[in-house]
């Protein structure tokens, strides 16, 4: 049924969530152009939060000074003006599809630093029920579950979150911190004894909330730690 779709969007014509401009054929909820505006994070990276530094795995400088419970995190994108819209889009216009035409720069990404990873268990950083609820939709087991596919590695729900909280991107860096203390959970019956883990989220910013799984992570047992996020904040 392919072959009937350049009918159909000649008869219906699709637009651009981003830019608004009407879509070719060949072109699946964002056009050709808002995805070249996209920024790839490409290496050398600092280990522990994706940043960029002068050659592989020297760890920044900021990174120094602070306890990190993930063995190497990565991040596929820089977080641009861009992204952020495309984002935006998905997570509080309730867009998952927008996912789908980022899925090749992902697949070429977790491919090229995930696939020599003897990873055991994909799990994601939670949403609050409530949070969920209004929501319908986990941004981040939405990636993990395409990375599931892609790295063709199970995807076990891990975590849980036991109090909802502000939106990080509201509070200064030390309101980050604290928001998040005693927030995140194992799940009750989770094995995950010397189990090398994925941990997925969709944005790195200070690095508090995906680290803060983490530590949850690895105080009930598992071996390591490695973080994925679509895109890094510069």
């Amino acid at each position: 049924m392919h072959f009937l779709k350049p009918l159909f969007n000649l008869i219906f014509p699709q637009n651009c969530y981003i830019c608004k401009k009407t879509l070719r054929a060949d072109e699946t909820h964002l056009c050709a152009n808002c995805l070249r505006k996209l920024v790839l994070n490409i290496g050398p990276f600092c280990p522990k939060c994706s940043r960029h530094v002068y050659k592989e795995d020297l760890i920044c400088p900021e990174c120094n000074t602070r306890k990190s419970y993930l063995t190497k995190t990565l991040a596929c994108f820089i977080y641009t003006d861009i992204f952020k819209a495309i984002l935006i889009n998905m997570k509080y216009y309730n867009n998952p599809f927008l996912l789908k035409p980022l899925l090749p720069f992902i697949k070429r990404f977790c491919i090229e630093h995930f696939s020599r990873i003897d990873i055991d268990i994909i799990t994601f950083v939670p949403l609050h029920w409530h949070k969920l609820f209004f929501r319908e939709f986990d941004q981040a087991f939405l990636i993990a579950e395409n990375i599931s596919k892609i790295l063709n590695i199970p995807i076990l729900p891990l975590l849980f979150k036991e109090r909802s909280t502000d939106s990080q991107h509201l509070l200064s860096k030390k309101e980050r911190e604290q928001n998040l203390q005693n927030t995140f959970n194992i799940i009750p019956g989770s094995n995950i004894d010397k189990k090398t883990i994925l941990l997925i989220d969709d944005v790195f910013t200070t690095g508090n909330t995906i680290n803060e799984c983490a530590k949850i992570l690895k105080r009930k047992g598992a071996k390591e730690v490695y973080g994925f996020t679509l895109a890094r904040g510069i």
